[in-house]
Order: structure tokens, then C-alpha cells, then sequence
């Protein structure tokens, strides 16, 4: 949905009394584009490699916890 979509949709709810909870979603996919490049950047640094699975959450949670840090 678009944004003034969204908003429309919201404030009538609101004129009619309920309330309004948006929920947004991820893939993650720009997350772990965003890590891989900088892998590659590093690379030649001795960077990490990936050999197995790539965990997107994880890539999520461990940039959330490091902007707290």
C-alpha cells in the first residue's frame, strides 16, 4: 500500500473510534545486500567468508544491537 493510502485508511478508522496498529515487514534482503558488499569491500582485509548458510536475522539483530552499542 501506498503512503496516502495508509494515512486515509488510518484516520478513518480513527474518525470511527478504533485504533490503528501498522505493522511493517522486511525481507531483510537490503540488510544482507548491505552486509555483503562490505564483506567484499573487506575481503581483501581477510574477511569473513560464507561457506554455509547466511542468516538474514541474524545480520538484523547484530546491526540493531551495534547502533545501541
Amino acid at each position: 500500500m501506498k503512503m496516502r493510502k495508509i494515512i486515509a485508511e488510518a484516520q478513518a478508522a480513527l474518525d470511527a473510534g478504533n485504533c490503528v496498529v501498522i505493522g511493517l515487514q522486511t525481507t531483510g534482503e537490503s540488510a544482507l545486500e548491505d552486509h555483503l558488499a562490505r564483506s567484499r569491500r573487506q575481503s581483501f582485509a581477510g574477511a569473513e567468508q560464507f561457506d554455509g548458510f547466511i542468516s538474514v536475522t541474524a545480520f538484523i539483530l547484530s546491526s540493531f544491537i551495534g547502533a545501541l552499542s
